[in-house]
């Protein structure tokens, strides 16, 4: 069967940010019915938000809907951000670059953050919203997701965004000396 009518669910997400545990409320889409023929679903669906029809062979066809990937069970960057600003995390996009291409970083903060233990995420993305290139975390230990992606070749579009240096004291023979 080519096509699937899908309605929207919630779904309660275990939370696996920090060592608290408590339940991040999202969604997911489950099948209701299948066919091969678009017309007819469409005519049981409601005219609502909650459904969907989804086409199991999509580069047969034109992008739907101005969706562009998957990310994480979403449809776009942007139906992924609308959700965690609905449950209270919030994201930031950062420009970068590489050999004349743009890119954005999208930084994903959990409720309640910094915390000693909480963590904020980070993926790069392509200008146009078509490819997950990179991925990772970022702790609260004076760590942070530039190196990564400096290694790989992506620079800031902005100067305030690269992180000053930081300076450690140094000991006789120019070791660096971390204080315990």
């Amino acid at each position: 069967m080519r096509y699937r009518l899908q309605r929207k669910e919630a779904y309660a997400m275990p939370n696996i940010l920090g060592n608290c545990s408590f339940p991040v409320h999202t969604y997911r889409w489950k099948d209701i019915a299948v066919s091969d023929d678009r017309a007819a679903l469409e005519k049981l669906m409601p005219n609502s938000r909650d459904y969907r029809i989804e086409d199991t062979r999509p580069n047969e066809i034109a992008q739907k809907e101005d969706h562009r990937m998957d990310y994480h069970g979403f449809r776009s960057v942007k139906e992924y951000e609308n959700e965690c600003a609905r449950i209270g995390f919030t994201t930031r996009r950062v420009p970068f670059h590489k050999d004349g291409e743009s890119y954005f970083a999208l930084i994903t903060t959990p409720p309640g953050h910094p915390t000693c233990t909480s963590i904020e995420s980070w993926t790069l993305f392509t200008a146009d919203e078509t490819a997950q290139v990179l991925d990772g975390v970022i702790n609260g230990h004076d760590a942070n997701y530039l190196g990564k992606l400096s290694a790989h070749g992506y620079r800031p579009d902005s100067r305030q965004e690269a992180p000053a240096a930081l300076e450690y004291p140094v000991g006789e023979g120019g070791q660096i000396c971390f204080l315990f």
